[in-house]
């Protein structure tokens, strides 16, 4: 029984990694969240894009990234 009870873990676990990742996928038009698993290096640590950057969508198919500290340029 135990194996059945693993099993159906794991597919409830891939079913939930299937819907996070779903939510990027927007047909014609971008999405900030498509960028959620971008990390930049900032002082030396690997951190999200979303926490060192500002995220806009100016129109349907752009992306604008502003960051908050001006000299992590090179590393976006």
């Amino acid at each position: 029984m135990e194996f059945y009870d693993e099993a159906e873990m794991n597919m409830m676990s891939a079913i939930e990694n299937l819907e996070k990742r779903l939510v990027t996928v927007r047909a014609g038009r971008a999405n900030p969240a498509m960028l959620n698993g971008i990390k930049v290096e900032y002082y030396g640590v690997p951190t999200a894009l979303n926490q060192v950057a500002n995220i806009t969508v100016p129109e349907a198919r752009q992306l604008m990234i502003k960051p908050f500290d001006k000299s992590i340029f090179k590393d976006i």
